[in-house]
């Protein structure tokens, strides 16, 4: 070989060993030890990242042994790890503790009781043992106001 080939060659491995990529795996879970799945596996500033499939676990490629992955989850508390030589790594990310305002219940969907535009009423549901009453649509009849039971009797 000649030295022109030889230095092209020692530049594409020097280029290569610059920007080589590994894979990094792991598995993200909870305080009780349970998968999380959809967790958000970001390389800390890129926007390369993946999310934690049904078993909590994920692949993601890092360029470069300083790289920091973080790993957030609505309710949890976010958490950012350093690469460092690692090749596998295992993440328990905590439920993220806050002071809410009220959660209401409406229909099939919950809301801040501060997003809410419309009335909410309190109902206690103690009072439902003080009446005399067979069911519950008979019990919330005339007891929370602006609402319609309608009670479906049979098949």
């Amino acid at each position: 070989m000649n030295r022109k080939t030889l230095n092209i060659l020692f530049c594409f491995l020097f280029m290569n060993c610059l920007y080589s990529q590994r894979q990094i795996s792991g598995i993200v879970t909870d305080n009780k030890n349970s998968p999380l799945r959809n967790v958000s596996v970001l390389l800390k500033g890129t926007l390369e990242g993946t999310v934690t499939n049904y078993k909590g676990e994920f692949n993601i490629e890092i360029i470069s042994d300083n790289s920091v992955l973080v790993f957030s989850f609505i309710g949890k508390s976010t958490k950012q790890v350093k690469v460092n030589k690692l090749t596998y790594i295992n993440v328990v990310l905590n439920n993220y503790i806050e002071e809410l305002d009220e959660v209401l219940l409406i229909g099939y969907d919950k809301v801040n009781k501060k997003d809410l535009t419309g009335s909410a009423v309190n109902f206690d549901l103690n009072r439902i043992e003080e009446a005399p009453v067979g069911n519950l649509d008979q019990a919330l009849t005339g007891r929370v106001s602006g609402v319609e039971v309608i009670s479906h009797e049979g098949v």
